[in-house]
């Protein structure tokens, strides 16, 4: 059987509570399987900074998926952030999307690396 080589979590409602907090049961666990040389991996729509401070708040590095797969990042240890890879849509696009969404009734949300 082959050994385990990463583990990635979501965040809302799956590694935090429904305060927002990560259990010390949970933090124990992710870092005890980190030291053990498995690559902890972040994924969430929230944004490369929030998903950072999630790291160092584990005790651990990592990678992070951010913005549901538009940005994917290298945590160290040191809080340095190191962006991997970054889908960018263009501006008259994405407002092209965003008049259509809120003409439907649908809620928008606008996220920016810078």
């Amino acid at each position: 059987m082959s050994r385990l080589r990463a583990i990635a979590l979501d965040v809302d409602g799956t590694l935090l509570d429904s305060s927002h907090d990560i259990s010390p049961a949970v933090k124990k666990s992710i870092h005890d399987i980190w030291q053990q040389g498995v690559q902890v991996i972040l994924a969430s729509g929230r944004h490369v900074g929030s998903l950072s401070q999630l790291l160092m708040e584990l005790g651990v590095e990592g990678y992070v998926v951010a913005f549901s797969g538009g940005a994917v990042a290298r945590v160290d240890s040191n809080k340095r952030v190191e962006i991997i890879l970054q889908q960018r849509l263009e501006l008259a696009h994405a407002e092209k999307m965003a008049h259509e969404a809120l003409a439907n009734g649908l809620s928008v949300a606008w996220s920016a690396m810078d």
